[in-house]
């Protein structure tokens, strides 16, 4: 699964209990106007703890999206970082630089491209 999928499946999760929570809301306002104490009060707790829920969730997935961290060696300098954050680094060098060190961003990007997680020059 890509990051964009998983967000992408985080998203529709939380909207769909951000749904179940509004018409939770709406029932116990509901349940309020005619004078229901009992249930509004259960079904604002539900809604209060699915928010808490939602807002956790999203805090912690952010934390625990494993990253894509690759190890890139340029110029014997041996560099971990993300692999979106490579792929835009050694592309911008591909368009700036010319000759050998073209060549050199140009192979990493070649490798960065094909999912390998150790790249040279």
């Amino acid at each position: 699964m890509t990051m964009t999928q998983a967000k992408q499946q985080l998203l529709a999760i939380t909207n769909e209990v951000g749904i179940l929570m509004d018409n939770c809301i709406a029932y116990a306002n509901d349940a309020e106007s005619l004078h229901a104490e009992g249930p509004a009060e259960s079904l604002r707790l539900i809604a209060g703890q699915m928010e808490q829920w939602i807002a956790n969730t999203r805090k912690n997935y952010c934390k625990n999206v494993k990253k894509d961290i690759v190890t890139v060696t340029c110029y014997g300098i041996e560099k971990q970082m993300e692999r979106n954050e490579a792929i835009r680094f050694y592309s911008e060098g591909v368009l700036a630089c010319d000759g050998s060190e073209k060549q050199r961003y140009a192979n990493i990007l070649a490798q960065l491209a094909t999912g390998s997680k150790f790249c040279h020059d």
